[in-house]
């Protein structure tokens, strides 16, 4: 369960796209306001439909800032969360981290969210956000 290969972190928005031509039906690059990726001051996301990860065609969200890539973000239908999580273990063992309705695997850089359900896999710029992320008391509802 390695991160997808078009994955290249600190790529710019073009080098992306280019990167994910044929492997999205559509692509599409929108701005998010307020950013909310902390140090950043443009966000940006590009949006693919129908990228194959876990033997299927997905919605990914590739998190941009400031012309960086940053964060993927790999959508699953919840009935797939125990065969992602069984995937993800056996690719990197126990989780180490646990908050709310995540569990990660900091020294790989990825995650696991079970509401909605989807992958996480983020840069080394945001290993050590995702670190003390895990560390803080969750917020209560």
């Amino acid at each position: 369960m390695a991160e997808p290969p078009p994955i290249q972190w600190g790529a710019g928005v073009e080098a992306m796209k280019a990167r994910l031509a044929g492997q999205c039906a559509s692509i599409t690059v929108r701005p998010i306001r307020p950013p909310f990726l902390t140090g950043v001051s443009n966000q940006q996301q590009i949006d693919c439909e129908g990228f194959r990860f876990f033997n299927s065609g997905r919605h990914a969200e590739f998190v941009m800032g400031d012309d960086s890539l940053e964060m993927v973000w790999v959508m699953i239908d919840p009935t797939e969360y125990s065969a992602a999580l069984d995937a993800m273990t056996s690719a990197y063992g126990v989780p180490t981290a646990k908050r709310d309705d995540m569990v990660g695997w900091p020294a790989h850089r990825t995650a696991l969210r079970s509401k909605p359900v989807e992958f996480l896999f983020y840069s080394p710029r945001q290993a050590a956000e995702w670190s003390d992320w895990y560390r803080e008391p969750a917020p209560k509802p």
